[in-house]
């Protein structure tokens, strides 16, 4: 059995206790300056040092030990030396310390031994060649030589390696003093050489050390062979995909979550959509994750249901979007389509910059259209982010979705019930465009015309408009509450929009987006892309939409 300590409990300043399994991963999320890093420093110095007076974030810890005083002195036989066992600060500790340390759960000696903290810095000197050891006689002290000694471990490595940044690395097992990993085509060892052949040596010199290479490659090698091949019991890792691209954050992710030992325990801090969808993948149950909040200088803590995550982890569509990018946003916003967000988001900008503001921490995330708002919306309200939803008119079409996403919000359907009502008949009673003898009159004239076997994508346009035409609701969709008539309906509407705009539902009162701007034609991406031609800040024609950012969005 591995002796070693391991955190059974926090609590942080905020009076949440958070309970870990001797094999716990967990994932510290959050905006920016919400106190990620700072929670594992001083998880660190309570580990160390017992000592939780100053901290802004972690109120206790409490430990445990699993094995025996000889299970942890043989998990850490590489510190023994001349009868002494010495920890990282390099302190030495006898048998009888030790032993009095174990039987006391004192975290401050035993966690010098076996709990390790991460930054980046350690990360990229981790790669460094090491001085050679006698592999038959000594413990290792540098994860090369672990990977000497362990052949399985060695290929994982050099295969995701691989996978990661589409080169080979090799472990040089023949450079005499020191033992560099090298990054390059790996020479191929001729029939009755061997991997210290000195044909084989040679080319492999020739090509370059890991430790010169990029920060990127140095960090993701770094922080793999401290998880895989380090024996710390307590590991805290800070924003492990710095310097990383998306797909081989997520890889790194996906490494730690299915190589790393059932014994260890993993505390992380990241910013990384694409690291957290990699440790999804096969963390399962070890998982934990603790999204942050910073207000007034006072970090409040939450924990992620799990059961909500695999919901949102089996819908393909949530699975592949960056839904789950808003945990490390301060606010979603949430629309119905990629341009809506674009123009929002180029708005808001536009105007922050203006301001001389503050840049606002905001995620822009389109739904997919009106009926897959409540699906977005349900992924978001479980990861606990602060959400405004931005949709057009037309959705007091029908009760769904409209019903649903009201009560994700937190509200009442039947406080506001009456009035969809009133305002939905109000405009169903109203005179469309064409009539129904109009309309099929105007159907058959399309059909008529039609020659060919199949209707052509003119005629199905056509066929589509005079649809649209036999509704009121197409003229509501353009002209908003304006079509309402005065009266019961008007009064109905104004404290159903209301209701909504107070639980987040921001529904454009003029129609929908296009509406802002009608000196503009074409509509959706068309339309947007000759709206941001223009100067968003000066530009008389975009005086509305400005103010709708500035009240719903930037909330100025």
């Amino acid at each position: 059995m591995i002796g070693s300590i391991s955190l059974k409990e926090i609590t942080f300043k905020n009076g949440y206790k958070l309970i870990l399994e001797e094999n716990s991963i967990v994932l510290f999320v959050g905006a920016n300056n919400s106190g990620k890093s700072v929670t594992l420093k001083e998880l660190y110095t309570a580990l160390l040092k017992n000592n939780t007076l100053k901290n802004v974030a972690i109120a206790s810890i409490a430990t445990k030990t699993s094995g025996s005083v000889e299970d942890f002195k043989e998990n850490i036989e590489h510190r023994l030396i001349n009868g002494s066992y010495f920890s990282k600060a390099q302190s030495p500790f006898q048998d009888d310390g030790l032993k009095r340390a174990w039987d006391n759960n004192d975290s401050g000696i035993l966690s010098q031994f076996n709990v390790n903290i991460l930054h980046t810095s350690d990360r990229l000197n981790l790669v460094s060649p090491p001085s050679s050891i006698d592999l038959l006689s000594q413990p290792p002290v540098h994860p090369f030589h672990t990977l000497q000694m362990n052949g399985d471990l060695l290929a994982d490595f050099t295969r995701y390696f691989k996978t990661a940044f589409d080169i080979d690395i090799t472990l040089n097992f023949g450079a005499g003093g020191n033992v560099p990993m090298h990054v390059g085509k790996k020479p191929i060892i001729k029939e009755g050489d061997d991997r210290v052949s000195s044909s084989y040596l040679k080319n492999l010199k020739e090509l370059p050390q890991l430790q010169v290479q990029g920060d990127g490659m140095k960090s993701f090698a770094g922080v793999f062979l401290s998880l895989i091949a380090e024996n710390y019991g307590i590991n805290l890792i800070d924003e492990p995909e710095a310097f990383l691209h998306p797909p081989q954050a997520k890889l790194l992710g996906q490494m730690i979550s299915k190589n790393v030992h059932e014994n260890k325990q993993i505390l992380i801090a990241t910013h990384s959509e694409h690291f957290l969808k990699g440790i999804l993948d096969y963390a399962g149950d070890r998982l934990t994750i603790i999204r942050l909040k910073r207000e007034n200088n006072v970090v409040e803590y939450s924990t992620l249901n799990n059961n909500d995550l695999k919901i949102i982890w089996k819908d393909s569509i949530l699975r592949h979007s960056n839904v789950l990018d808003g945990l490390f946003h301060s606010k979603v916003v949430l629309c119905e389509s990629d341009s809506d967000c674009r123009l929002l988001s180029a708005l808001a900008t536009a105007i922050v910059e203006h301001e001389v503001m503050p840049s606002p921490d905001i995620h822009y995330i389109q739904a997919g259209g009106k009926a897959r708002f409540p699906t977005v919306m349900n992924a978001l309200k479980q990861i606990d982010v602060p959400l405004t939803i931005i949709a057009d008119f037309d959705l007091y079409n029908n009760e769904q979705p409209l019903k649903e996403m009201y009560e994700i919000m937190g509200g009442n359907w039947a406080d506001i019930q009456k009035e969809f009502k009133i305002v939905k008949q109000d405009i169903d009673n109203q005179r469309p465009e064409l009539n129904t003898v109009d309309a099929k009159k105007a159907l058959e004239n399309v059909f008529d015309e039609a020659s060919e076997p199949n209707l052509s994508d003119k005629q199905i346009k056509e066929l589509q408009q005079i649809l649209k035409k036999s509704s009121a609701w197409t003229k509501a969709k353009s002209a908003g509450k304006a079509i309402l008539t005065a009266g019961d309906a008007t009064v109905a509407f104004k404290k159903l929009n209301l209701h909504l705009e107070k639980v987040g539902i921001i529904i454009i009162q003029i129609g929908e987006i296009e509406s802002f701007d009608k000196s503009v034609g074409n509509h959706g991406p068309k339309w947007v892309n000759s709206v941001l031609e223009k100067d968003l800040i000066l530009s008389p024609d975009l005086e509305e939409i400005r103010c709708f950012v500035k009240t719903y969005i930037l909330n100025i």
